[in-house]
């Protein structure tokens, strides 16, 4: 075994002592490779220099990229022109919007006011209906008896319905005395306490309602309606209800003077006074 060992050892040192030695390099071949190297040097600058430099790249377009272009260009002008349209078709459709909120308006308010007119005819129309078919109950010719001193002063006041439909809840109060002339006589007021006759007066009927003075004609008293400083008044009132359900008045007022035509012994008719005779669209009038 030793023997062996021994023998690899030699076989060993003699292979590593006879391998020749590395030759060392030329002066030439160093002064090549220095060159080389400065080469290197030199060419990694000029790529450095190179690399700052803009490369320009010409890109040349198939007929497919012009076409595919082309049809681009068609369709954003065919997209703007739509665009627009779209535009203006709002604003317009904006502005007839408008003007229909405005004639809208403009109907609504002659709608409105001929709403209004109409209202106002209709009212107008069955006011002048019912004025022209209601009842107008008023006194007609009063005459007056003879006059005499002493005696009690007696007339006849005739009612009538001048209207074309009846009235109804017909009631009268009349009064009858001797005052001074004047054109607002102190006349005493009418009890109305409700015990005159009620009745129905059909349209174009009358009927006569008889009144008296409470007591005779004093002599002096007829001296002075003889003289012409007193007179004889007759007043009243009458109440009705028309065919609509309304409640109607007359007030009226009446004289008897000595004019000094007809003697006051002798039958004759009541005039009308200045005031006194009204009803109640006169006093409604008065009040609005």
């Amino acid at each position: 075994m030793r023997v062996w060992i021994a023998v690899l050892m030699l076989f060993w040192c003699e292979m590593a002592f006879s391998q020749p030695p590395v030759p060392a390099p030329a002066e030439g071949v160093q002064h090549k490779q220095t060159q080389s190297g400065e080469a290197n040097k030199a060419t990694s600058g000029e790529i450095q220099a190179a690399a700052k430099v803009p490369t320009l790249v010409e890109i040349v377009r198939t007929k497919a990229d012009e076409d595919a272009h082309t049809e681009e260009r068609q369709d954003k002008k065919k997209s703007s022109f739509y665009e627009r349209l779209v535009g203006w078709a709002t604003f317009a459709m904006a502005f007839i919007t408008l003007a229909l909120v405005i004639g809208t308006g403009f109907l609504a308010r002659y709608t409105f006011n001929l709403w209004k007119i109409t209202g106002k005819l209709s009212t107008d129309a069955q006011a002048t209906s019912q004025r022209q078919l209601r009842a107008y109950v008023h006194i007609s010719d009063v005459s007056i008896n003879s006059i005499y001193a002493e005696k009690k002063v007696t007339a006849q006041i005739p009612i009538k319905n001048f209207g074309q439909t009846p009235a109804y809840d017909v009631r009268i109060w009349v009064d009858i005395c001797a005052q001074e002339i004047s054109l607002t006589p102190n006349l005493s007021t009418l009890i109305h306490d409700g015990t005159s006759a009620r009745g129905i007066l059909p349209p174009g009927f009358d009927f006569k309602v008889p009144v008296s003075s409470n007591g005779v004609l004093p002599q002096a008293v007829y001296d002075e309606i003889a003289a012409s400083k007193k007179a004889i008044y007759i007043w009243g009132r009458i109440d009705y209800s028309d065919t609509f359900g309304r409640r109607c008045f007359t007030k009226f007022r009446l004289k008897r003077t000595n004019d000094g035509v007809t003697p006051l012994d002798s039958f004759s008719n009541l005039a009308m006074c200045e005031g006194g005779n009204t009803t109640e669209h006169d006093e409604q009038k008065e009040q609005s």
